[in-house]
């Protein structure tokens, strides 16, 4: 029995950093599940605003959050809800709101150094997208299309982004009146 014990000296450090790692490993998963939950809170809140926001059923929140679930895209599901709750209180219908928050997300990837974050592509395109259809709508297709022109034109000239976004914004008060397309804007 004696020999048993002798075997064992030298071994009470590892023992002690093995216990550590377990409590380490313990803590981790507690501090991962916390912020799991939190993830999944803050989702469920974005959902709901959205839901208030465009009037949507249970059952289209549901569908909607699966669309975006199943975008091809490095962003959260958090992120894209982020850029369809802005988009909504801009005014894009339900019918469009994937497109557009799938639009948004690819043009904060290309445009994100020239115009920002994914919250001010998507206030700026869609302002200069509901002013300047000619049916009110905001499609994806329409934001990609003024994000491919504002970003040729900051490629070709001097003008920067953001100016080239403000100067459009800013002509698009008269744009109804003198009959100002987005092209002739741009």
């Amino acid at each position: 029995e004696s020999g048993t014990h002798q075997r064992d000296v030298g071994n009470y450090p590892t023992r002690g950093v093995g216990g550590l790692n377990g409590l380490l490993a313990t803590l981790g998963l507690t501090a991962g599940a916390a912020q799991l939950i939190s993830n999944n809170s803050n989702v469920a809140d974005q959902l709901s605003d959205l839901q208030r926001i465009m009037g949507l059923t249970a059952d289209e929140s549901d569908h909607l959050y699966d669309s975006l679930k199943k975008l091809d895209t490095r962003t959260s599901v958090s992120g894209l809800l982020n850029i369809a709750n802005i988009a909504a209180k801009a005014g894009v219908a339900k019918e469009d709101i994937v497109g557009v928050t799938q639009a948004i997300d690819k043009l904060s990837v290309v445009l994100g150094k020239e115009l920002g974050d994914a919250d001010q592509i998507t206030t700026s395109l869609v302002k200069i997208a509901n002013i300047f259809s000619k049916d009110g709508k905001v499609t994806g297709d329409s934001l990609t299309a003024i994000g491919n022109g504002i970003l040729t034109l900051a490629n070709a000239g001097i003008a920067s982004g953001p100016f080239i976004v403000d100067y459009t914004q800013r002509l698009a008060g008269l744009a109804k009146t003198a009959n100002i397309t987005l092209p002739a804007a741009l």
